[in-house]
């Protein structure tokens, strides 16, 4: 019996660079708690493009078969790339700016928006 199969992954290409932000010495800064902080600085567009491309190419390959078919996100990971479509818009540009310590965007309650 052949049952189809799909698969839904992520492209897991992150826009954004995770650096430690250092002091004037060259270490680590930390926050009160004594974890070092972190900056998030955008990736150049068109090299974040073509790493997508690759391995979105490279996921399908690995998954696609008879019965199988992969849909891989083309925006870093399925949360986002949903996210950008309407009527989704949730997630705010500034969310990279003094992102949480994991570095993944959150949602902000205040860019809900109702239809």
């Amino acid at each position: 019996m052949d049952i189809p199969v799909a698969i839904v992954t992520d492209v897991d290409i992150a826009a954004y660079n995770k650096v430690a932000r250092l002091d004037v010495d060259g270490k680590a800064v930390k926050d009160e708690s004594g974890k070092p902080i972190y900056d998030y600085v955008e990736r150049q567009p068109r090299v974040i493009a073509q790493e997508t491309l690759d391995e979105i190419t490279k996921k399908e390959k690995s998954y696609n078969s008879q019965g199988v078919k992969a849909f891989v996100a083309p925006q870093w990971t399925f949360d986002i790339a949903s996210s950008n479509l309407a009527p989704f818009k949730l997630i705010s540009k500034s969310t990279a700016v003094g992102a949480p310590s994991d570095g993944m965007p959150r949602i902000l309650s205040a860019n809900w928006r109702k239809s």
